[in-house]
């Protein structure tokens, strides 16, 4: 299905990307994890960045020079996922006592990033993705997030969300009551 909606033209895509995300971090479909972090627990956000970025660099991946991003983007996430997968492909060429240990360590991975980053708000992310146009591309992506979390939480054994999450905006201090800021 995603690949059949795949628009015929950059152009088409593009257009569809800007309709979906708009030019900058998208308020209402942000495809950045950190995003759907309660706005009041700020620094939970920078913790979550430097955690996501410990994985990467513990299995030696670093990001692109030539097209930065921030490492909680979905893209980057799926990728991450997909490597670990990729690794414990490998280690199973390994002898049989190293290659159980190796592939131990890339499946314990899997299952506390999808736990700790992935699993908890792309579900979110992936249904906002067909507001917009719910026979476009990236709702057929959606559509394919929304059955693919869930199966890698049962194969890895990983709880669901205990809570729905959505995108968090960052709240205005005059606004927040009690707050030592507001006044």
């Amino acid at each position: 299905l995603v690949l059949e909606r795949l628009p015929n033209s950059e152009r088409a895509l593009n257009t569809q990307y800007e309709n979906t995300f708009g030019l900058l971090v998208s308020s209402n479909c942000p495809p950045y994890g950190t995003e759907y972090i309660n706005s009041k627990f700020a620094f939970q956000r920078s913790n979550s960045l430097a955690d996501i970025s410990g994985f990467y660099q513990a299995f030696g991946l670093t990001s692109s020079d030539e097209h930065p991003d921030r490492p909680d983007h979905v893209v980057l996430e799926l990728e991450f996922m997909a490597s670990l997968l990729g690794l414990e492909r490998q280690a199973a060429d390994g002898d049989s006592e190293r290659r159980k240990d190796r592939q131990q360590v890339c499946r314990d991975a899997q299952a506390r990033f999808l736990q700790e980053h992935l699993g908890w708000w792309t579900p979110a992310f992936a249904k906002l993705l067909g507001v917009g146009d719910s026979q476009g591309f990236y709702a057929a992506a959606g559509a394919f997030l929304v059955a693919l979390i869930p199966t890698e939480r049962a194969f890895l054994g990983v709880s669901p969300a205990l809570q729905p999450v959505g995108p968090s905006t960052v709240e205005r201090p005059e606004l927040c009551e009690g707050c030592q800021l507001s006044g």
